[in-house]
């Protein structure tokens, strides 16, 4: 009796050392990294919060950061590389950098908002629509980043390129800086709207933003269909005082094929959630996010988004 006693006794110390040892292997959690843009954009102050949201709500992330970089084409290679594991990215960059088929290990996760295209000039300048650069001085954004892909693509389908103009390689901020002290023709701003740079450009002078044309945005969609138009209403900047119709470019919030799918989850679970809270909180660019696993056509779903999304029945 007192042998079998010993014997179950082993056993059961047995037992307990084995899940001691697979129990810490179960519990380990991830360290998740977000490259967002410039912190004057958009996607820096949302992808922080996302950061901060799913470093509270994840079971499996251990903390999420979101880092400074020259945005989507830069997030792209991150991504892919595995130097971080999560990005935003507009995929118009990533078409006008011919990056679509270099980029194996991306997986999209759900649609970010778009950058919005925002031209500004002076109240009294004569410039209505970018077929009117030719000659001028023009903020193209900071080299290599979306914008300035966008800028690029944006001047060639009116039928131009940086030899008609004299392109000034600026951020945001920089840029309207420039138009402020008439050192450039044109500023160019490439964010959600509201944008604190427009705002303090348009707070100490009179500007317009250039408003394209109902032609001009139906051919620019059917050229590109991943950037649909998008109207920025009168009143969100001051002296606006009517609707600015322009572009916008979404694409994905991208994530890098190795990360776990329980993971991947937990995070398009937690954000979608919490997306009205965000857009109270943060920005109403989160308004602006889909989900929707139609976002697998730029690059393919993550398996834990498809889960999510086979959950909630938005796929079979």
């Amino acid at each position: 009796m007192k042998r079998q006693a010993v014997f179950v006794a082993l056993v059961l110390l047995g037992a307990a050392v084995v899940l001691a040892g697979v129990q810490p292997a179960m519990a380990e959690k991830v360290f998740i990294s977000i490259g967002t843009g410039g912190t004057g954009g958009t996607y820096f102050s949302t992808g922080g919060a996302v950061a901060d949201l799913i470093s509270k709500e994840c079971k499996t992330i251990k903390s999420a950061t979101a880092e400074v970089t020259a945005a989507s084409v830069e997030n792209a290679k991150l991504v892919n590389s595995g130097e971080a594991d999560m990005g935003l990215i507009a995929w118009i960059s990533i078409v006008g950098d011919k990056l679509t088929d270099q980029l194996p290990n991306l997986r999209t996760l759900w649609w970010i908002h778009g950058s919005d295209r925002q031209w500004i000039v002076p109240a009294e300048s004569a410039i209505q629509s970018p077929r009117d650069f030719k000659g001028k001085k023009v903020v193209v954004g900071a080299p290599a980043s979306a914008t300035e892909v966008t800028s690029q693509l944006e001047l060639d389908f009116f039928g131009l390129s940086y030899k008609d103009i004299t392109p000034a390689y600026l951020s945001f901020s920089e840029g309207v800086e420039a138009l402020k002290d008439n050192r450039v023709d044109v500023a160019l701003v490439m964010a959600g709207f509201p944008n604190a740079s427009v705002t303090d450009v348009a707070t100490l002078r009179k500007v317009r933003i250039l408003n394209f044309s109902k032609d001009d945005l139906e051919a620019l969609e059917k050229k590109y269909p991943f950037c649909p138009p998008v109207v920025i209403p009168a009143g969100t900047y001051p002296g606006q005082d009517q609707d600015v119709h322009t572009f916008t470019t979404p694409g994905p919030m991208a994530i890098n094929k190795d990360i776990p799918e329980e993971t991947a989850y937990e995070i398009v679970k937690a954000v979608h959630q919490n997306q009205a809270k965000l857009a109270a909180s943060v920005h109403a660019a989160f308004n602006l996010w889909r989900f929707d696993p139609s976002v697998g056509a730029l690059a393919p779903l993550h398996p834990g988004a498809a889960r999510y999304y086979k959950e909630i029945g938005l796929l079979k």
